[in-house]
């Protein structure tokens, strides 16, 4: 899994572990997901925006993200996410 900032993790719980320190709650509104076959597998496009809380109490909504699924043998492969949150 790679998100912004470079940030990589292999396990599940390494990436909730460091998103718990980041935020008090993440929610997802999806507008759109979008497939499409490749060489690796099945590529899966998820769009929508993001609305929560930091850590710190700051609100935030309507930002934007890209999440890209590979989805091989019925199986995540890799996950990748784009969006609009400040660092």
């Amino acid at each position: 899994m790679v998100y912004p900032g470079d940030a990589r993790f292999s396990r599940l719980e390494d990436l909730a572990a460091q998103m718990a320190q980041r935020y008090r709650s993440v929610r997802k509104r999806f507008e759109r997901f979008d497939e499409m076959p490749a060489a690796e597998g099945t590529v899966v496009y998820c769009f929508g925006t993001l609305s929560g809380e930091f850590a710190d109490g700051r609100r935030f909504e309507g930002v934007r993200f890209i999440d890209r699924f590979t989805v091989k043998n019925g199986l995540l492969a890799d996950h990748r996410v784009w969006n609009d949150l400040p660092r």
